[in-house]
């Protein structure tokens, strides 16, 4: 039996059915050591063209710093959220959604997750991000 990448389902799922428009997730996980710095944590190739329509991010339990943990997704180089509307998982949470995000995204586009900013004791692993690609 031979499986598929992700660039096969999305090539091939690019035309929508009946019109409609559909979602392709873009599903992502870091594992490995604990996050100690600030800097990208995940990077790959974008599966899917449309528009970026949700942003999901979530750290393994819960937050327990004083510290915000804070995001940003960049394609091709190209922060998508600015200064003040970062994904931020604050203290206490565990994760955090933007939607309406309205970023255009290309299949092969350059995808990078990155940690803007980090509490002093880091951010325990896994690190699951999830960036739904709304496709019309």
């Amino acid at each position: 039996m031979s499986f598929q990448t992700d660039s096969f389902y999305a090539e091939a799922f690019q035309t929508p059915i009946n019109d409609s428009p559909f979602i392709i997730p873009m599903n992502k996980q870091r594992s490995g050591a604990r996050v100690v710095a600030t800097g990208a944590i995940l990077r790959y190739k974008a599966t899917a063209t449309g528009e970026i329509s949700t942003v999901d991010m979530w750290i393994n339990g819960t937050n327990s710093s004083a510290t915000s943990i804070i995001f940003n997704v960049e394609i091709n180089g190209d922060a998508v959220f600015s200064e003040g509307d970062r994904p931020t998982i604050a203290t206490g949470e565990s994760h955090v959604q933007k939607t309406g995000v309205g970023e255009p995204i290309e299949i092969g586009d350059n995808v990078e997750i990155t940690i803007e900013q980090i509490p002093s004791v880091g951010v325990s692993v896994p690190i699951d991000s999830n960036i739904r690609v709304l496709v019309s």
